[in-house]
């Protein structure tokens, strides 16, 4: 016996690796303030990547044609209401964790496109501010966007729509985790 004969099938669900690293850079954002809004950006896109991730995993399952005919076409929030529509889960894109969706996705959209900006700031401050402001660097919208706060209210909407998706009747405890099967014959 000096051979095996194997063969191995792996069942990987990508929105459970991007929801560890979001929680992953949130977690060094709050216990260490030096590279925070690297942190805290890198969070934010993961989420949405654990969203998109998400909504291709259930669709996948849910559809056959989802690879061909919807996958690429459609926006995670189509595919969000498509989705619980298809399992009768009420959505109201006005309270969270819904409205949170398109707010997520455009800042992924803005950091997977990026485009020069010209920003401009113009005011009357107190002549006391003024050093303060000249040598403060004006932020685009989605800089503003990477907080701690911001990070922990969207992980959470995204951890709540996975939730409410997953707690359906259609779906086991077993579904959509990372599995591994193995057999092996022995020569």
């Amino acid at each position: 016996m000096n051979q095996v004969d194997y063969s191995l099938e792996a069942e990987k669900h990508p929105f459970r690796t991007m929801i560890n690293a979001s929680d992953f850079f949130l977690k060094n954002a709050n216990s260490n303030e030096n590279g925070s809004f690297l942190n805290c950006l890198a969070s934010l896109v993961f989420a949405a990547f654990t969203l998109e991730a998400f909504t291709n995993s259930v669709g996948q399952t849910l559809y056959k044609c989802w690879g061909k005919n919807i996958e690429k076409r459609l926006s995670v929030s189509d595919k969000i209401t498509l989705i619980t529509e298809h399992l009768e889960i009420e959505t109201d894109f006005s309270k969270m964790p819904w409205q949170d969706i398109k707010v997520l996705m455009r800042f992924r959209n803005q950091i997977a496109h990026p485009k020069p900006e010209t920003l401009t700031d113009e005011g009357t401050i107190p002549h006391e501010e003024y050093e303060k402001k000249r040598i403060t660097m004006i932020e685009a919208d989605w800089e503003q966007f990477c907080t701690k706060e911001n990070a922990e209210k969207k992980i959470k909407c995204v951890d709540d729509i996975i939730k409410k998706i997953l707690s359906h009747e259609n779906f086991e405890a077993t579904d959509f985790i990372n599995k591994q099967t193995i057999s092996a014959t022995f020569k």
